[in-house]
C-alpha cells in the first residue's frame, strides 16, 4: 500500500522535498510509515523522527486526516489517508 506524506517545517527541510510516496507493507501503522519515510530520506530526517533506538521520536507530529495522533497509535493507516508530518515549531 502507497501512503502520500506532506512534509511541513523542519521535516521537509530534512527530507529537501515537500511531499513523499511511502510503500507500506503488512504493518501500516504510523510508527511504520515513519520508519520508512526515515529510511528513504536521508539521515537528517532520520535524525529528526527517530530516536537512536529505533522508535519514532514522540515530539513528531503526525496529523491523519484531520485529527493529530501519536506516534505509536496502533490503528492501522488506509489507502487514500492524508497524512501530514512534521515538527514542533517553537518561536516568538
Amino acid at each position: 500500500m502507497n501512503v502520500r506524506v506532506t512534509l511541513a517545517a523542519q521535516a521537509r527541510d530534512a527530507a529537501g522535498r515537500d511531499a513523499a510516496v511511502v510503500a507500506l507493507g503488512s504493518e501500516r501503522t504510523v510508527r511504520a510509515l515513519l520508519g520508512a519515510l526515515a529510511a528513504a530520506h536521508g539521515e537528517g530526517l532520520r535524525r529528526l523522527l527517530m530516536r537512536a533506538d529505533g522508535t519514532p521520536h514522540p515530539s513528531v507530529l503526525v496529523v491523519v486526516g484531520d485529527e493529530q495522533v501519536p506516534v505509536d497509535d496502533p490503528r492501522e493507516l488506509r489507502e487514500g489517508d492524508p497524512v501530514t508530518v512534521m515538527t514542533p515549531i517553537a518561536g516568538g
